[in-house]
């Protein structure tokens, strides 16, 4: 009993300050958490009125992206159109070589077949070239007309994607804009709700650690009471056998060691149950130097050998 409650002192002799730094944790918790429902609220608070500015620039978002692909378009539209330039000049190309040709066969006199020597019909054959030259001067003008038409209508879309990007550069900047204003709104906040966090954690850790050596030291008060309580009981109930014979026996061999010994008070041997320890000349051997206290123990062990000896023998 007397061991057990010097361990539980030595041990845990530090549970009042213990406790006590429990207590100032469990109310420095409540005040983060506190805290930390406050910055909760202050955030969902912050986002609700950051609501106007988010749909501002999801619209903003939404027209871009129509911007962009209305740019895309305009790319693809003069990439097409050029390409028909580029056929419509090779057309024209092949019609001007053409009506090139048909001018010097003017300069050439109409002759028989050399190799029937037929007559060809002079008038029938410069009316068809005539024919076959303004036929190509139309087809000629025509192309040139729609090269015009194209090249305008590039000039056109090149001015109108210029416009297109000047209008992507002013929403992106607005975008831009309405997003650092948000994030650093909120931003600010998740910083503070983080750190509240992470020291409420660290709070909350360190309170578990405390509280577990407080409760450990419950725990095991509970417990060491519990066998108290059945330690009383047993010892109520048990009766101890009389050992006074014996214990008489064993005294008397010991005394005959100790005046072997020389050793003072050897004549009255006895043995205290309740320090279960011996007692010499009417004076406890714990009370004794530490020389006499070893030399005392030592016929202690030899009596108490001797003794067996002579109860195994019997």
């Amino acid at each position: 009993k007397r061991l057990t409650t010097t361990y539980v002192a030595k041990k845990f002799s530090n549970h009042e300050e213990v406790k006590s730094t429990t207590e100032k944790l469990d109310s420095e918790l409540n005040e983060l958490e506190e805290s930390l429902s406050k910055a909760q609220d202050e955030l969902t608070a912050l986002v609700e009125a950051n609501s106007e500015l988010d749909s501002k620039r999801n619209k903003f978002r939404g027209e871009l992206s129509k911007l962009r692909e209305s740019e895309k378009e305009n790319l693809l539209l003069q990439g097409r159109f050029n390409l028909l330039i580029e056929k419509y000049n090779s057309d024209l190309e092949r019609l001007e070589a053409g009506a090139e040709a048909a001018s010097f066969f003017e300069l050439y006199e109409m002759a028989n077949c050399p190799t029937c020597g037929q007559e060809f019909e002079q008038e029938k054959d410069v009316k068809e070239l005539k024919q076959l030259v303004q036929s190509t001067e139309a087809e000629i003008n025509k192309n040139k007309f729609q090269v015009k038409g194209l090249t305008d209508s590039i000039e056109d879309l090149k001015q109108e994607y210029q416009i297109l990007a000047k209008e992507i550069v002013q929403k992106e900047a607005a975008v831009k804009e309405l997003s650092e204003i948000i994030e650093g709104n909120i931003s600010s906040k998740f910083k503070d709700y983080n750190v509240a966090i992470r020291l409420l954690n660290s709070k909350k850790n360190e309170f578990l650690k405390q509280r577990a050596i407080v409760d450990s030291r419950e725990s095991l008060l509970k417990e060491i009471g519990e066998l108290r309580v059945q330690l009383e009981d047993r010892t109520a109930k048990y009766v101890f056998p009389d050992f006074s014979a014996e214990l008489t026996a064993l005294c008397k061999n010991i005394s005959a060691i100790l005046q072997r010994w020389s050793f003072p008070g050897h004549e009255n041997v006895s043995f205290d149950m309740k320090t279960r320890d011996l007692v010499i000349g009417g004076k406890p051997r714990s009370h004794f130097g530490k020389g006499y206290r070893a030399i005392s123990y030592a016929a202690f062990s030899l009596g108490l050998m001797e003794y067996l000896s002579v109860l195994a023998q019997t």
